[in-house]
């Protein structure tokens, strides 16, 4: 079953929003290491499917880069 659609933040994008709020445009890579930083595990792959489902409620705008 999918879930109810919701354009309000949830408390882990927040902590990403906090964080591209801090440092201005960053990679995935960049925002797992800051996590980490935090104390936060958070995997690669997670932390791009979030920030993926972020670009698609429109909270962040993506620009391709490298590969």
């Amino acid at each position: 079953m999918a879930r109810p659609k919701n354009d309000q933040p949830t408390p882990a994008e927040l902590e990403v929003l906090k964080i591209l709020w801090d440092r201005g445009p960053s990679t995935v890579r960049d925002v797992v290491g800051l996590l980490q930083g935090q104390g936060d595990n958070r995997a690669y792959t997670s932390v791009m499917s979030l920030m993926n489902v972020m670009a698609e409620k429109k909270l962040l705008k993506r620009r391709p880069e490298g590969r």
